[in-house]
């Protein structure tokens, strides 16, 4: 299953996911990061920039199928490496 987003929280989330590739092992997708600072609140609603998305590690989970461990994101000169992701008991993605 190639997710059309992924949300890393209430005020961080990349949408429109189009994959360069997608396999068993890592995945390569391009889409529209929201931006948001949170200043001076988080109530600004932020900002939509284009982003490209790199998913690695597959690890087995408790619901059914696998998942994917780390994502690189990059967005214009910021890169945010090596996230650790996992998917909570609720069913949702959660990064560290």
């Amino acid at each position: 299953m190639r997710p059309g987003a992924v949300y890393f929280g209430s005020y961080f989330f990349i949408k429109e996911l189009r994959y360069r590739y997608y396999n068993g092992t890592h995945a390569y997708a391009h889409g529209r990061l929201l931006v948001d600072n949170c200043r001076p609140t988080c109530a600004q609603a932020g900002y939509f920039a284009n982003a490209t998305a790199y998913f690695w590690v597959v690890f087995n989970h408790r619901g059914p199928g696998k998942h994917f461990g780390y994502l690189r994101l990059r967005w214009g000169r910021h890169l945010q490496h090596s996230m650790l992701l996992w998917i909570s008991s609720a069913g949702w993605w959660a990064w560290r």
